[in-house]
Order: C-alpha cells, then sequence, then structure tokens
C-alpha cells in the first residue's frame, strides 16, 4: 500500500494530511506546555497539558482528522527533554469527552485545558479534570491512522 503526506499551504488548524489509496486524513498536532513539579496531581509520575480553542476544534471537527497531543516529559534537574508521549484522538471522539466535562473548560477565552498525568498507582493516563476518564486507550495509538 502506498502512503503519501504535505502539509497545507495555509494552516486552517490542519498541520499534515496524510492519505493512501482509501482515504485522506488530517492531523492537528499539539506540543505540551512545560509541567513541572508544582503543577503535578497528587499520585502523577508526570503531566502534559494543551489548550484546544473551541472555535477551531468545531472548524475541523470531522471523522477524518485527529489530534496528535505531543506529551514532552522534561527532566526536573536539567529541564531539558528526555523522552516523548504521544495521544492520538479522532476528533470526533474528543468532541464527545468535551461534551462529557472531562477536560476543563475556560469560557472567557473559549478554550478547553486537556491536562493529562500519569498515575503513578496504576499506571494509567487520566485527565487531571475528571479522574475517572482513562486516556491510556490513546497513548501510542497509531494504528487509528492506518485502519
Amino acid at each position: 500500500m502506498q502512503f503519501g503526506s504535505f502539509a497545507p499551504v495555509k494552516d486552517k488548524g490542519i498541520d499534515v494530511v496524510g492519505y493512501n489509496r482509501n482515504k485522506f486524513i488530517a492531523l492537528q498536532i499539539k506540543t505540551s506546555k512545560k509541567h513541572f513539579d508544582r503543577y503535578l496531581p497528587k499520585g502523577a509520575q508526570y503531566s502534559y497539558w494543551w489548550e484546544i480553542s473551541k472555535m477551531l476544534h468545531r472548524e475541523i471537527l470531522s471523522e477524518n482528522v485527529f489530534y496528535v497531543f505531543v506529551g514532552v516529559h522534561f527532566d526536573k534537574r536539567e529541564r531539558n527533554a528526555i523522552d516523548y508521549d504521544f495521544f492520538i484522538i479522532n476528533s470526533l471522539e474528543l468532541e464527545k469527552l468535551f461534551a462529557d466535562r472531562k477536560f476543563k473548560y475556560d469560557s472567557k477565552n473559549q478554550k478547553w485545558r486537556v491536562e493529562v498525568y500519569l498515575d503513578k498507582y496504576s499506571n494509567r493516563f487520566l485527565s487531571a479534570y475528571d479522574v475517572t476518564c482513562d486516556l491510556s486507550g490513546f497513548h501510542n495509538a497509531w494504528w487509528q491512522l492506518v485502519r
């Protein structure tokens, strides 16, 4: 099977478009903000957070649009990147999580704050806003992009 990709000339929320003979997919890539010790939820080994604009999210919402949340894991002492985690979530699935209030919404700035942490007891990636929301199934779920 042949695959290809390209970056759109004008970025309106889509960073990369990939294709094969069967379909096109679009990726919105978000890199985590820096999180150091003082921001860690209780019981967390480490955590990540991203902001998602409500307006932009609604514009790109589609079954063929995926968010790739890149979590940059920092060394606490040296404060440099030592590892990465990737969370691949279909935009429609993310919309359900937003509707179910699994993440904090800032109504003043019209943005969701997606916060994820690795729980040191269960070894699962959980939403810091709603700990019943387990995001481990999205962790390194690259298979979603080729099915």
